[in-house]
């Protein structure tokens, strides 16, 4: 499976025939979900990781 096309899966921009092509992969072999699941990870740890903009600081923690 093309990475590119997972990555639009994890930002859930995939075509209604795209996300199916994905979930016959995942379903295909369980080590794909593995893979899925790597790159999930490395997505999500970039996102938190990001520089933000000077103009737009990082929200401050709401008491709870």
């Amino acid at each position: 499976m093309e990475k590119e096309l997972l990555y639009k899966y994890i930002d859930g921009r995939t075509s209604e025939a795209e996300e199916q092509a994905v979930v016959d992969w995942l379903q295909a072999d369980p080590g794909h979900q593995q893979e899925l699941n790597a790159l999930w990870f490395v997505h999500n740890t970039t996102l938190v990781n990001a520089q933000r903009p000077e103009s737009r600081p990082m929200p401050a923690a709401r008491p709870h």
